[in-house]
């Protein structure tokens, strides 16, 4: 029994785990204009992250999301460089999370025999998710014009071509909505 616990334990881990995809909120100022937008730069300071952690302070974590970015933004037809229309910036962050799980067993062992009954047991499992901000700002930088925000679970087992994919993934995800549309 406690075998048979175990693998559907097991089996719902990585069912989880195969769900943890990259969810992608976007925010802009109704009263900005996108109109027109083609060159972009940096924002100065961008990359340097404010952290204990040093997986957020990483040279390799930025320089794989300020490419990223920089490809991606190439990509829909923006241009680094020349006389800025926005600014562009980034941060990093990452946040604890509690999932419970319950595991409902409709039968129970007794030494008589099997016998009908329910027996539930529940389990809480902490998890880490990272959060992708990407800000525009205005060409001098004193308004936030748009923000997207990419956030998913952490995997530590992933290898660096895997970080690099994820990071890419998460990029033009969020990206894929700037400009925003209005309805």
């Amino acid at each position: 029994m406690r075998i048979a616990r175990g693998v559907a334990w097991f089996a719902a881990a990585v069912l989880l785990a195969g769900c943890s995809g990259i969810s992608v909120t976007t925010d802009w100022d109704p009263k900005a204009s996108f109109d027109g937008l083609e060159h972009w730069t940096w924002a100065p300071e961008t990359g340097t992250a404010k952290s204990d952690d040093p997986r957020l302070t990483s040279g390799l974590l930025h320089e794989r999301i300020q490419t990223a970015v920089e490809d991606t933004m190439l990509a829909r037809g923006f241009v680094l460089g020349g006389e800025p229309e926005f600014l562009v910036t980034y941060h990093v962050a990452t946040d604890r999370r509690l999932e419970s799980d319950t595991l409902y067993d409709a039968r129970r062992y007794h030494p008589a025999g099997w016998s009908a009954g329910g027996v539930a047991e529940t389990r809480v499992y902490e998890y880490e998710v990272g959060s992708l901000v990407i800000d525009v700002l205005s060409a001098g930088g004193k308004q936030l014009l748009w923000r997207g925000t990419a956030s998913a679970r952490l995997s530590e087992s992933t290898s660096p071509d895997g970080r690099e994919k994820r990071i890419r993934e998460a990029v033009e995800k969020i990206l894929a909505e700037f400009p925003p549309t209005r309805n």
